[in-house]
């Protein structure tokens, strides 16, 4: 009998004070205005930043960069959209949808203007090196949500 998660996901949790709909919308609309795009993008790789960067909002949309040249570059694609409370995709920025993970964002209203968001990063299992490239993602994904997202909600 083998383990499906033999390789654990990552689960994160941030509690925001803002609506549940305006948290859904600044996370799937608004990406290129908060993530981290200097460090955490393709073009950051090749020593330049992204023109943007886009969720398309629906199921089977493109989540991908603009690099500086007009070139896309493909992040992932939604497997669930549930608007205001659910987004899921598959993740595998610069490199080939075979070693794409996925990821499922949950947005809970806890109050009238508060929002709990649960980002679950799995599918390690689905890749080779899954297990070795994990350690990797736990302060990113403290980083994109915590300093990065969460900063933009107070801000907007």
């Amino acid at each position: 009998m083998t383990d499906l998660h033999a390789v654990e996901p990552i689960e994160k949790h941030l509690t925001v004070r803002v609506p549940q709909a305006f948290a859904f919308e600044v996370f799937t609309e608004r990406m290129a205005q908060w993530w981290p795009a200097s460090t955490h993008s393709v073009a950051a790789g090749q020593g330049a930043q992204p023109t943007d960067i886009v969720m398309e909002g629906r199921l089977g949309g493109r989540i991908y960069e603009v690099l500086p040249d007009g070139r896309e570059s493909d992040w992932g694609q939604v497997t669930e959209w549930q608007p205001p409370q659910r987004v899921a995709f598959t993740w595998h920025p610069g490199h080939p949808v075979e070693r794409a993970t996925l990821v499922t964002v949950q947005f809970a209203a806890l109050a009238e203007a508060e929002t709990e968001v649960t980002l679950c990063h799995d599918g390690w299992d689905r890749i080779a090196d899954g297990a070795a490239i994990r350690p990797q993602y736990v302060p990113g994904w403290d980083h994109v949500l915590r300093e990065c997202y969460a900063a933009a909600l107070i801000v907007s």
